[in-house]
């Protein structure tokens, strides 16, 4: 079944959302289904780990949070991931095996009904509905491996296949898409439903008087985060606004600014405020991240954006490519 509704789910349920530790991204665009479960009357347990873990629970303080840990990539410092992502292989591979034995018990010990998985490949359970959620039904792979994408493809497709339905958050017409070929491939999975963009913004009702303000969003995996983070802080020192804003993407730190020379530094903000600033900003400059890319569409801020994507990370370098060819971004 393939369409663009906004999916709802029937009867009280008792939903498990599991995102992926990758930067905020996974998370951020969980917020969303998470209030939309929520205004539906189902009881939502969240389970994760890490730094979208806290923002999650930034956003949702009454909630209840399981532990639960999320395979983990740390990038390299240069400008391939090639290294990095081959050398976590075998440790992917282990940990989708260990997910689901961990799964299974957090379902039992909390009578679970439905889970969803936002990007965690073993986050399927045989006793209860399970859906999937990702735009990537087709991998980038960085030169010289392209020509394994579609083996690649293949190998994502059967884990999406385990799962009872994949949720894709574009839009299913293809001339709309936000995501290109990554969420339109050739070969479809048998059990994609769009579901339409994901922002944990709401789109505004007309749109916010600019100020000559500049703002950064930082998120992703490190040490890559840190480095565009140093990179960021030094350049936007000259940056010509009379105010500049970063917003570092660290959600354990808290939300009390400080300063860089003429830049205000926010660990992180909650989502009403950081929306509130980026319908401000005459300039926003942050990495190509589809969740990212999600948000600013929804706000219409597309085109007062600056995409850098993340070294050696072939989805966000398409992303950016694929904005820039439509005029965006």
């Amino acid at each position: 079944m393939r369409n663009n509704k906004r999916q709802t789910i029937s009867g009280k349920q008792r939903i498990l959302v599991c995102p992926l530790d990758w930067g905020l991204g996974h998370a951020s665009r969980c917020i969303p289904l998470i209030y939309a479960f929520l205004n539906q009357g189902h009881e939502v347990l969240l389970a994760g780990s890490g730094p979208s873990f806290e923002c999650l629970k930034q956003e949702f303080p009454s909630l209840t949070f399981i532990p639960f840990e999320s395979f983990t990539l740390r990038y390299s410092a240069g400008s391939s991931q090639i290294g990095a992502v081959l050398k976590a292989l075998p440790r992917l591979l282990k940990r989708i095996k260990t997910e689901q034995k961990e799964l299974s018990s957090i379902v039992k010990s909390y009578a679970i009904t439905q889970v969803v998985s936002d990007n965690r490949f073993g986050c399927y359970c045989k006793e209860v509905k399970s859906i999937y959620i990702t735009h990537q039904l087709w991998v980038k792979l960085p030169s010289p491996f392209t020509f394994l994408e579609p083996w690649v493809a293949r190998w994502h497709r059967g884990i999406i296949e385990k799962y009872d339905a994949c949720w894709v958050p574009d839009y299913e017409e293809a001339e709309k898409s936000l995501a290109g070929e990554l969420s339109h491939p050739k070969v479809m999975p048998n059990n994609v439903t769009y579901i339409g963009p994901l922002s944990r913004f709401d789109r505004p009702e007309k749109q916010a008087e600019l100020s000559t303000l500049t703002v950064a969003v930082l998120s992703g995996i490190e040490p890559q985060r840190s480095i565009f983070e140093a990179y960021l802080l030094d350049s936007l020192q000259i940056e010509p606004s009379d105010r500049v804003v970063l917003v570092q993407g660290l959600p354990q730190k808290g939300v009390q600014p400080f300063t860089v020379g003429k830049v205000t530094v926010y660990p992180s903000l909650p989502s009403a405020q950081l929306q509130e600033l980026l319908l401000q900003a005459s300039r926003i400059i942050c990495r190509s991240g589809y969740s990212s890319v999600m948000d600013l569409a929804i706000l219409g801020k597309l085109s007062a954006t600056t995409f850098v994507p993340t070294p050696g990370q072939p989805e966000q370098e398409y992303l950016a490519q694929f904005l820039s060819a439509k005029k965006f971004g």
